[in-house]
């Protein structure tokens, strides 16, 4: 019982907000770095594959860099796990929305990068998940309870 109480306890602390991750863990501001603007020309989806972009390379990287800040860092917590993927939702949504403003995309190009930058990250996560599960339990410190 006292794990049980002690892994709740654990899911619901949660100290990863969207600053917190764009300056621990990307390291870059995705909003004000000018290679990775849509305005540059290298990040033209209609012109390269989303795939050879700089910008869609910076988010599959983000990925990894989140996944190892989950898997090494001390003082994390099961409840970040959920804050993170809550977070790539939301910060997935908006690249949609970025990229239809920016090209005004076909119905079919808007499937394809909502597969690319959406669902294949949110895949890759939750496969990830039980791993980062174990390594966060296995780097705490128990839990003091009565």
């Amino acid at each position: 019982m006292s794990k049980i109480k002690a892994f709740t306890i654990d899911y619901e602390k949660r100290s990863l907000d969207l600053d917190i991750i764009k300056t621990k863990i990307w390291k870059r501001d995705i909003d004000n770095d000018p290679l990775l603007s849509l305005e540059n020309p290298c990040n033209n989806i209609l012109r390269y594959n989303v795939e050879d972009t700089k910008r869609y390379v910076f988010f599959r990287d983000m990925e990894i860099l989140e996944n190892e800040y989950l898997d090494n860092d001390n003082n994390n917590t099961t409840g970040n796990i959920d804050s993170l993927c809550e977070i790539r939702e939301k910060v997935a949504d908006k690249e949609l929305e970025k990229y239809n403003e920016k090209f005004d995309l076909k119905i079919t190009e808007i499937k394809t990068l909502e597969r690319k930058i959406k669902n294949e990250p949110k895949y890759k996560a939750r496969d990830k998940m039980h791993i980062t599960r174990k390594s966060i339990l296995k780097n705490q410190t128990p839990a003091i309870t009565s």
